[in-house]
């Protein structure tokens, strides 16, 4: 007999969800609508310093405190409610990129994806890729359309999972099971790779792109969320991670997307160029994280809001000078004065 978590009920009613149903297409559906909705994608504590833990179960009290995080937070409480509620999950190692350059494969860690399988059916789903899909989408190449926005999955190629295994700095895809692929998610089997490691890409809609990333690369190998952690030290201490550099906050919906980046708060809806707003003071920005994208941050101080805010300007100030700059420099320079005329002989 299972035994259903203390903590399931409490999850399912910060997503507004009384009764989940039986394992469906439709349900995660609904599952994945409001938890992108309602539970906000946001680096707050990772500005203030204080690294958040990545262990599912500390991710999961985060959430029913009020709280969102960023991927490994998200996926990993995500992931663990679905398998809670009888899906056959699985954890994958993503690289998130600016879709220019091929992720090298000591980079397949900085995203943790998500796949669920339904009767044979394999189905992406994910929470934590910023202002990314609604819905989840079945695992099969070409467009997905959601709303006014426009995704694609494709096939990115394959590699030996030993060229993992040579990186030194982290640990191998399968470590726990010597390259086979087996896995295990809240204790159960989710599967096995014995051979090459497929790769697959999910490409951003290009008018969201703006505002995240350009696309996310994943192998369906199954991994443990332990295997995040060296990735989660360097995304959350970093000097030169966004995340360390960058307030961040974002939901999804039907229609769009709202999310903060430093001060400003956009508002994106098709294919329209995004409604921006700057906020001008601590109190607009933490009613705006606390009303529109429902964060419970009663727990962040007076002084650690003062603190953060601080920080979000000097770092407006600096990216507005770095624009200004480039502006003087990209412009031509004056056309040099014209001699003058010669003096008249006379």
């Amino acid at each position: 007999m299972t035994i259903r978590p203390s903590w399931l009920d409490p999850y399912l009613s910060r997503l507004g969800i009384a009764d989940p149903g039986e394992p469906s297409p439709e349900s995660l559906a609904a599952l994945h609508r409001a938890h992108v909705e309602r539970i906000a994608y946001e680096n707050i504590d990772i500005q203030l310093g204080r690294p958040q833990s990545i262990d599912p179960a500390d991710s999961i009290r985060r959430v029913l405190s009020g709280r969102g995080g960023y991927c490994f937070n998200l996926n990993g409480a995500l992931s663990a409610l679905l398998s809670a509620l009888g899906y056959r999950v699985t954890r994958h190692r993503g690289a998130v990129h600016n879709g220019n350059l091929v992720p090298a494969p000591d980079r397949y860690g900085n995203h943790m994806a998500v796949t669920v399988d339904l009767d044979g059916e394999i189905w992406m789903v994910d929470a934590g890729l910023s202002n990314a899909h609604h819905e989840p989408m079945r695992l099969v190449e070409g467009e997905h359309r959601q709303g006014p926005f426009v995704f694609r999955l494709e096939r990115a190629g394959a590699w030996s999972p030993y060229v993992q295994a040579a990186q030194l700095d982290v640990a191998p895809l399968n470590a726990d099971t010597d390259l086979s692929g087996t896995s295990t998610i809240d204790g159960e089997a989710v599967g096995g790779n014995p051979g090459p490691v497929e790769i697959w890409r999910f490409v951003q809609d290009t008018t969201l792109s703006s505002g995240s990333f350009a696309a996310m690369d994943f192998t369906l190998t199954p991994a443990e969320w332990t295997q995040f952690l060296p990735y989660h030290a360097e995304l959350s201490t970093s000097p030169a991670s966004p995340f360390v550099t960058t307030a961040q906050v974002y939901r999804r919906d039907a229609q769009g997307t709202d999310y903060i980046i430093g001060c400003v708060l956009h508002r994106i809806e098709g294919r329209d160029a995004p409604a921006k707003r700057e906020l001008t003071s601590v109190t607009e920005w933490f009613e705006a994280a606390t009303d529109l994208f429902a964060l419970d941050l009663a727990d962040v101080t007076i002084e650690d809001r003062e603190r953060l805010w601080r920080r979000i300007r000097a770092a407006h100030e600096e990216r507005l000078a770095e624009q200004a700059a480039a502006v003087i420099e990209s412009a031509p320079a004056p056309a040099p004065a014209p001699a003058p005329a010669p003096a008249p002989a006379g």
